[in-house]
């Protein structure tokens, strides 16, 4: 797997989660890294 450039991934901001359970979550910041990484068939057993 190459090495993931951090600084190249998008940040994703705020929930998904309805109003107003979102706002403690508003300035929440995430990556998708498996997307990033090519991860496509990722699963614990």
């Amino acid at each position: 797997m190459p090495k993931i450039d951090l600084s190249a991934v998008p940040v994703r901001k705020g929930s998904g989660y309805p109003a107003p359970f979102d706002q403690p979550c508003a300035d929440r910041t995430r990556r998708r890294l498996g997307d990033a990484g090519g991860l496509t068939d990722f699963a614990s057993t």
